[in-house]
């Protein structure tokens, strides 16, 4: 089956594109750990490896893909303890669920997380949000909860929450 087919509709071949991602990356029963591995080296090159697998996906490029699973293999893993930490706090209920925009809204009140990050930072992420606010980063992003049953929803809420913050940034 060929991927580049000219008879395919368009939601054929997205089709095909994400089942080729799901098999390269999570189509095995892995343990949580083997998962937060294969992801995060995906978040952490300033999100590059994750913005192209999206352009992969979009403009129906499996060549993309393979290049974006590529930078992640290479992108060092520091958001690894960061990930576990957030996935574990909401099993132990430490944080209740909130909107994105409402959790965004909460960032950007909180003093010490959104002054965490300075611009002479080598990397603004590692350094900054979570060398000087883990803790308070974790809190945030373990209230926003996505799951099989409500993506499509979450899909919806954080388009909302991207122009929410744009618009509130002009």
């Amino acid at each position: 089956m060929s991927m580049s087919s000219a008879n395919m509709s368009s939601r054929e071949t997205r089709g095909q594109m994400s089942c080729l991602l799901g098999l390269m990356l999570v189509s095995r029963p892995w343990p949580r750990w083997i998962l937060i591995w294969q992801i995060s080296p995906c978040i952490v090159g300033t999100l590059h490896p994750m913005i192209h697998i999206g352009f992969g996906i979009e403009f129906k490029q499996p060549t993309v893909i393979a290049e974006a699973l590529g930078q992640a293999a290479i992108h060092p893993t520091y958001l690894d303890s960061f990930f576990s930490e957030a996935d574990e706090a909401p099993k132990r209920n430490l944080h209740p669920s909130n909107s994105l925009v409402g959790i965004l809204d909460e960032i950007r009140a909180d003093e010490k997380l959104s002054t965490a990050a300075h611009w002479d930072d080598q990397n603004q992420i590692r350094d900054g949000v979570l060398g000087r606010a883990k803790d308070d980063m974790v809190k945030y992003a373990s209230q926003w909860r996505v799951n099989p049953e409500n993506l499509e929803e979450a899909t919806a809420e954080l388009a909302n929450a991207a122009g929410n913050h744009n618009l509130s940034t002009i």
